[in-house]
């Protein structure tokens, strides 16, 4: 599946920026009905793990911290300033963040270290 996720993206990456951002925009709309019709509970099959989902609400909630994180990598790496997101989009991420590190064991660490840089176990 990674190979051909690779592919796909070095062909649609072929078409240029600017068809890319249309694209983009062209289906901006129709997902965000989509979404906002679907129900929370809602379960999204997960690829990586045979009859395994997660809650729609769940899914998407990890998404954040996905477009986040990459964008932010994107950002640093060509020498641009952390994107601004919207702050309910911070706080999902950071929620799943920390439920994360929660359930293995991490909390501890996720919050010394989110109360200054340097702080941790």
């Amino acid at each position: 599946m990674h190979a051909g996720l690779i592919q796909v993206g070095e062909e649609l990456a072929t078409r240029g920026p600017v068809r890319l951002a249309s694209d983009l925009e062209a289906i901006g709309e129709p997902l965000a009905w989509s979404l906002r019709a679907a129900s929370t509970d809602l379960v999204v099959p997960l690829a990586s793990v045979p009859r395994a989902g997660v809650r729609l609400d769940d899914f998407l909630k990890t998404r954040f911290v996905e477009i986040i994180i990459h964008a932010d990598d994107i950002a640093v790496s060509v020498g641009l300033d952390t994107p601004d997101f919207p702050a309910t989009a911070w706080a999902a991420a950071a929620a799943v963040v920390s439920d994360t590190t929660t359930n293995e064991g991490e909390g501890a660490e996720f919050v010394l270290a989110s109360s200054r840089p340097g702080r941790h176990r």
